[in-house]
């Protein structure tokens, strides 16, 4: 598989499963451990420079997109469009559209997330640091 189907496949998963990637490569590219199993393995197996780009790729695509222009919304709006949604949470409870996490799970995954995110963080730091030196 070709580093352009790789990269396609990447960036197709779910946020969170992207985040995982991410995580497992600089895993990878920090050298701090074996690759964790599980997920894609075809992108563990590229060369250094393109998992650093795919890292790169991945990372940006968890960024959230440019807010668009503030909308100015009224005390009574805000009101009225937070009954809505939380109308909508809960007939999709009911009905069973959606099913109730435990909150001890929310947080176990909450935790894992921040720690996996906050690796990202440092690897990114690091490698925007290299980037600026390597530039001057």
């Amino acid at each position: 598989m070709g580093y352009a189907a790789i990269e396609q496949a990447a960036l197709a998963l779910p946020r969170y499963e992207r985040i995982e990637l991410a995580y497992r490569l600089t895993l990878s590219l920090d050298g701090t451990g074996p690759p964790e199993p599980g997920g894609p393995e075809a992108a563990l197996l590229l060369p250094a420079a393109p998992r650093e780009t795919l890292t790169g790729r991945l990372i940006a695509s968890l960024m959230p997109p440019p807010a668009p222009e503030a909308v100015l919304m009224s005390e009574p709006e805000i009101d009225e469009a937070w009954r809505a949604e939380i109308q909508r949470r809960l007939r999709e409870t009911e009905t069973g559209a959606v099913k109730p996490i435990p909150h001890a799970e929310v947080m176990q995954r909450a935790r894992k997330l921040l720690d996996m995110l906050e690796q990202i963080q440092r690897w990114h730091n690091a490698y925007q640091s290299r980037n600026a030196r390597i530039q001057a």
